[in-house]
């Protein structure tokens, strides 16, 4: 690793290196100016030891030695693209174009769900040069996020339901108001609310393919940039999307989008 300190040989340094690794609390990997891994703390294997493959076997290519980006690069099973963001970030910071990276990404083993954040920084004093990259267990914070967006999703919902019933009862307590007072039944069209809410639903219709995907994503609690890492786009490119939903479907807020796709979805 980088240059031996005065006094002491390689293996010395690496030594201590790994002593000072293993007391950091997550997973840790440090690679030369190929991504070829040179050092890893207790943690990488606690990790790799629970999460072993299907047959037993630990996963390849996470001993000392192999290619941490080729993983990156050879990951298949990965819908939401996230390997392809931690690759590019990752060679930024080795080429020395960017100072640090973070990527938060899902981590699912079997039926646990997980999540961590990657953080990855150069090792100043390393000639060549080399990183630590860094992985944290942000599951629990993941959890209590996406149960708060499925508590604010119910609620959206219900307030939709809700102003559907409302609507509803107006409605009916004018056409029946004339009854009651011993007039005749207005012969008119529902009112202009109802006009507005099937031009809405017309321009649901007419959104193409991305910006349905968008709006999906949306509707289902999602932030924009895991609405972006899933379709492989930027989250400057979701939020101009979901501005454009906004414009097209007549709505000011997530809120009001999420509301007028269930109202029009229960109709």
């Amino acid at each position: 690793m980088g240059n031996s300190a005065k006094g002491y040989s390689s293996d010395d340094v690496t030594h201590l290196a790994a002593k000072t690794l293993d007391k950091i609390d997550g997973v840790v990997v440090v690679l030369d100016k190929l991504g070829v891994i040179l050092l890893v703390n207790q943690g990488w294997w606690d990790f790799a030891n629970k999460n072993r493959l299907p047959d037993g076997t630990l996963a390849r290519g996470i001993e000392v030695g192999a290619n941490y980006l080729d993983a990156c690069r050879t990951k298949t099973d990965d819908p939401s693209a996230t390997a392809a963001l931690a690759l590019d970030g990752l060679r930024a910071v080795l080429a020395g174009k960017s100072k640090c990276f973070r990527l938060e990404y899902p981590c699912h083993h079997g039926d646990r769900r997980q999540w961590f954040r990657m953080t990855a920084r150069p090792l100043r004093s390393a000639r060549p040069a080399e990183m630590v990259v860094s992985h944290v267990d942000i599951t629990d914070r993941k959890l209590a996020e996406l149960a708060l967006v499925e508590k604010q999703t119910e609620l959206a919902r219900a307030l939709a339901e809700m102003q559907t019933l409302t609507g509803r009862i107006a409605y009916m307590m004018d056409e029946a108001g004339p009854r009651l007072s011993g007039g005749a039944a207005p012969r008119t069209s529902p009112s202009g609310g109802r006009a507005a809410k099937g031009g809405r639903a017309a321009a649901l219709d007419a959104l193409s393919k991305r910006e349905r995907e968008v709006l999906n994503g949306i509707v289902s609690g999602e932030r924009n940039t895991d609405i972006a890492a899933r379709l492989a786009l930027s989250p400057k490119t979701v939020s101009t999307y979901q501005k454009r939903l906004f414009e097209k479907l007549d709505v000011g807020s997530v809120s009001q989008l999420v509301a007028l796709v269930t109202n029009i979805e229960m109709s």
